[in-house]
């Protein structure tokens, strides 16, 4: 079985410290370094936690803007695909080759209404 790599930052709890104070452009070059370092296959798996935060936006267009350069694709995960889908979320990439993968799922996991009781 094939197994491939992904790049990227998954979601806003799991952020290191530095993405908050990072630019968009950085975050692009941080994700470009990641490709450049490792044999990367795609983009991903890059996501929001509910509702979707203003770093998550800021980390979806810089994925848009590294998928652009690299023409990798991109897997996502989120609750609701009009707060990424809309544009204000993502830049995507001249490819436009997106897998959306786990939708709910993290709404699930925090306590949503279809998640679990503490």
């Amino acid at each position: 079985m094939p197994i491939v790599s992904g790049a990227g930052f998954y979601t806003q709890p799991f952020y290191p410290e530095e993405i908050a104070t990072m630019s968009e452009d950085d975050i692009v070059q941080a994700i470009l370094k990641q490709v450049d370092a490792d044999p990367i296959g795609a983009l991903g798996e890059i996501g929001s936690w509910d509702e979707i935060s203003d770093t998550e936006r800021k980390v979806f267009r810089a994925v848009g803007r590294a998928q652009a350069e690299t023409n990798l694709g991109v897997f996502t995960a989120y609750r609701d695909p009009g707060q990424i889908g809309d544009g204000a979320a993502r830049s995507p990439g001249e490819g436009g080759r997106e897998a959306e993968s786990n939708r709910d799922r993290t709404r699930r996991q925090s306590g949503g209404p279809e998640g679990r009781s503490a």
